[in-house]
């Protein structure tokens, strides 16, 4: 007598619990069970054939069916699609759980080639059990390339399923077709993970590319849950600071750097003062990461494209420089209080609007730390003006503070 497969003792088990329920409360508990276990023999696992690789016993266990039940469940998942089903296991999962929901509109959308030699299909008979009992499911028969590339070239995929061409070439060319078509937050799950079918190795090279991959290898024929790596957001500018508006700041600046022969300014943006400048100077320093044509014509001017912290100011000591900070965000260090000490001329400007403090808190501790006192202090409100497309910029900061300090 064969001893019993690790199949039979789960189920073994699962049965004595439940006789175990029985005597305790006198009846059979389904009814305080999330899980209606005869539903799953009746209607998720039967003529489902390879359902074992997704760790289900064909019983009333599903294993990873729950899995992918709850990804549908959770993300309220409105387009689903299964790349390939032998037994339509992964399918009408998707199904149940868009109906249990009663999602309006949902689909759930099954691509298979009907051809390779991995789960040859078992459904495709119109009277099969999985086509009368879950009619809602849309069937595409066709190369899931060509599918991606025609039908789905719209699709805005919640969640996909890969369970197709089981080559290492095939299923890699799967994962890359369909994630162009996954709506922002989508999920994927590619099944075959572990053994000896090809496509397992197409897991590495997905988590290669940078996507997030958890491999379950131990469950069935493993799956891997697949969240795709998101591009960085693009960057918000400051677009303001460059309207006319705003450039009248680095106007008033000039206009209090006339004495200046050097002149120091850190975070130039796409404004930097050599533009504004009306005076005989002899050298402008602008550092900014940020600066606008760091190759600038006038042989005096350098803008440099570099961190503040990362400049050798050493040539600077002992000149009498101006210095200008204009709308600049920092860290107060030593290395910018002793430029803020040593400065001739200091003209300084920053957000003064209420729901933003830390520019001035940063520059009232820089001024503290220096040694140095406004002589000058000018309120500026830029609030009705004209600020041009602001589209992917920072809201403006219309409430301002220009402060001037000379050293004597």
């Amino acid at each position: 007598m064969a001893p019993p497969s690790a199949s039979d003792t789960c189920h073994t088990e699962r049965h004595l619990a439940r006789l175990s329920a029985q005597l305790y409360y006198g009846f059979v508990p389904e009814a305080m069970s999330i899980l209606n276990l005869r539903f799953l023999q009746e209607k998720i696992n039967r003529e489902a054939p390879w359902a074992t690789s997704h760790g289900s016993d064909e019983g009333d266990y599903i294993g990873a069916g729950l899995f992918y039940y709850s990804i549908v469940y959770m993300l309220k998942a409105k387009l689903c699609v299964c790349i390939g089903s032998g037994g339509a296991f992964v399918p009408r999962i998707m199904k149940q759980a868009q109906r249990d929901l009663g999602l309006t509109g949902a689909r759930t959308i099954l691509v298979d080639a009907i051809a390779g030699e991995w789960g040859r299909p078992q459904w495709t008979a119109p009277d099969s059990f999985f086509r009368r009992e879950y009619p809602d499911v849309e069937i595409i028969f066709g190369k899931s390339h060509d599918v991606a590339l025609n039908e789905g070239a719209d699709w805005k995929i919640d969640y996909l399923h890969i369970d197709g061409d089981h080559t290492y070439e095939g299923s890699l060319q799967d994962f890359h077709d369909y994630k162009k078509l996954m709506a922002p937050d989508g999920l994927i799950t590619f099944h075959d993970t572990y053994g000896e079918i090809p496509c397992y190795r197409t897991v590495a090279d997905i988590r290669a590319e940078g996507h997030e991959v958890i491999d379950l290898r131990e469950v069935g024929a493993g799956f891997a849950l697949v969240k795709l790596k998101q591009d960085a957001a693009p960057m918000l500018e400051w677009k303001y600071l460059d309207s006319e508006a705003f450039r009248t700041r680095y106007v008033l600046a000039a206009h209090f750097l006339r004495e200046c022969r050097t002149i120091i300014e850190i975070g130039g943006y796409k404004t930097p003062i050599d533009e504004f400048l009306t005076h005989d100077f002899e050298s402008v320093l602008v550092l900014d990461p940020l600066v606008a044509d760091p190759a600038a014509v006038d042989p005096r001017v350098r803008r440099i494209r570099q961190e503040y912290q990362q400049f050798d100011f050493s040539p600077y000591e002992g000149l009498d420089y101006g210095l200008v900070l204009i709308g600049f965000d920092f860290t107060p260090t030593e290395q910018l209080a002793a430029l803020v000490r040593q400065a001739k001329v200091l003209v300084v400007e920053f957000a003064e609007d209420s729901s933003w403090t830390q520019s001035r808190n940063q520059f009232s501790e820089l001024m503290l730390q220096a040694g140095r006192t406004a002589e000058l202090q000018i309120s500026l409100g830029y609030a009705g003006n004209d600020f041009g497309d602001l589209r992917g910029s920072w809201p403006p900061r219309t409430e301002r503070k220009l402060l001037v300090s000379r050293r004597h």
